[in-house]
């Protein structure tokens, strides 16, 4: 059976992953981590192993691991998801084991001078998706690869639509109805409460 997942890299490539090394060969690399890292999630969190989800998951962490960008198309229920976060996570582990020591401020060099940390942005179309990875996905690759990726953390982005503008709001003013007068009363209270 093929696998429905659709994988182009600009850089040409082959971004599959390989194929499991004999005994006594080089250690895998990061795309044979990120589907091992795969089966143990889905393992855990009770799921069932999809071809087109560990394609894709060996894609996303060998175009990270090379630096090519990566389209990927797949159809609902391959479990884009895990495959990213996995892939995400075990590109990510090489480079926190061998990060510089922690500081108040984030890793530094030998030298105690600042150095840069590796960030992975994934966007979704939706805010249920990104509820999803936040809440669900991202927690449980987290938990099943624990002692790799102790110390990541996540922060959730959303777009200028989400939040209320305390500036219009007063702008407003009187074309407001009574109901959304006391609601926005309340909301400019609890932000001026919340800076403090």
């Amino acid at each position: 059976m093929t696998s429905p997942v659709a994988v182009s890299s600009t850089a040409g490539s082959d971004l599959s992953p390989s194929p499991a090394p004999p005994d006594g060969a080089a250690p895998p690399g990061v795309a044979d981590n990120a589907t091992a890292l795969l089966a143990a999630v889905v393992r855990v969190t009770g799921g069932e192993e999809r071809e087109g989800q560990a394609v894709m998951a060996g894609a996303v962490a060998n175009a990270l691991e090379r630096g090519v960008p990566l389209v990927v198309e797949a159809p609902t229920g391959v479990g884009k998801s895990y495959a990213v976060a996995t892939a995400v996570a075990s590109w990510l582990a090489p480079q926190r084991a061998d990060a510089p020591q922690e500081s108040d401020t984030g890793p530094v060099d030998d030298d105690g001078e600042a150095t840069p940390t590796a960030r992975v942005v994934i966007t979704t179309a939706t805010r249920a998706l990104q509820d999803q990875l936040v809440d669900a996905d991202l927690p449980a690759v987290a938990a099943v690869a624990e002692k790799k990726i102790a110390g990541f953390t996540t922060a959730v982005l959303k777009g200028r639509s989400n939040y209320l503008c305390l500036a219009r709001v007063a702008e407003a003013g009187g074309a407001l109805l009574d109901e959304d007068r006391d609601l926005a009363e309340r909301l400019a209270t609890d932000a001026a409460t919340a800076n403090d």
